[in-house]
C-alpha cells in the first residue's frame, strides 16, 4: 500500500520536493540493491531467531525512510528513502516466505499464502487511489508521509507487545 503509493505518485513527490524525475529514476537502483541485501539479511536473521521474532522490527527501515522523506528535501533524501524502502521490501519477501509456515504449518501453506498475496495485491491497487484522493483533498505530502510512518509504527506495536508470547510459541 505505502511503497506503491509513493512510487505511483512519484511525479508529485518530485514536484513537491523540487527534484527532477531523473532524481527519482536514479533512486530506483538504491531500492533494488537494498532489496536484495535486505532479503539476505532477513534470511540470516530468520534462520537464527525465527520470522515470528523478526516481525516486530521489519518495518523499521520503512518508518525511517518515510520519516526522512517527510522531513528532507535534498536529492540525497530520495536515495536514502528509496534504499530504506528496499530494505523493508527485502525483509517482507523473506518473512512472507517463512512466517506463514511458522504460524500455520505447511499443511495449508498454499491457501494461506494465496490469501495473503491477494490481500497484498488488493492493498497495492487501493493505495494510490486513496493517496491520490488525499492529495486532491489538499493534504501536504509531508503530512501524508508522516501519517504513513506513524501508521507503520502503530502497526508494529502489537508485535512488540506480544514479543514474549511469540518467543514462547517459537520455543514450542
Amino acid at each position: 500500500f505505502i511503497v506503491t503509493s509513493v512510487y505511483f505518485h512519484q511525479a508529485f513527490l518530485a514536484d513537491t520536493k523540487g527534484w527532477t524525475m531523473t532524481t527519482i529514476a536514479a533512486s530506483y537502483p538504491f531500492y533494488a540493491a537494498t532489496s536484495v541485501i535486505g532479503s539476505v539479511i532477513a534470511g540470516w536473521i530468520i534462520d537464527r531467531v525465527s520470522a515470528r521474532l523478526f516481525l516486530p522490527v521489519f518495518l523499521l527501515p520503512l518508518i525511517t525512510g518515510l520519516s526522512v522523506l517527510a522531513i528532507g528535501s535534498t536529492p540525497a533524501v530520495a536515495y536514502a528513502a528509496f534504499a530504506l524502502f528496499g530494505v523493508t521490501s527485502g525483509f517482507a519477501v523473506t518473512i512472507g516466505g517463512t512466517l506463514w509456515a511458522e504460524l500455520y504449518g505447511t499443511r495449508h501453506l498454499g491457501a494461506v499464502r494465496a490469501l495473503f498475496v491477494a490481500a497484498m495485491v488488493f492493498s497495492s491497487a487501493l493505495g494510490p487511489s486513496i493517496v491520490g484522493w488525499l492529495i486532491d483533498a489538499g493534504f501536504e505530502l509531508s503530512t501524508l508521509l508522516a501519517i504513513m510512518a506513524a501508521y507503520c509504527a502503530f502497526a508494529s506495536l502489537p508485535f512488540f507487545a506480544f514479543q514474549r508470547v511469540l518467543a514462547e510459541r517459537a520455543a514450542t
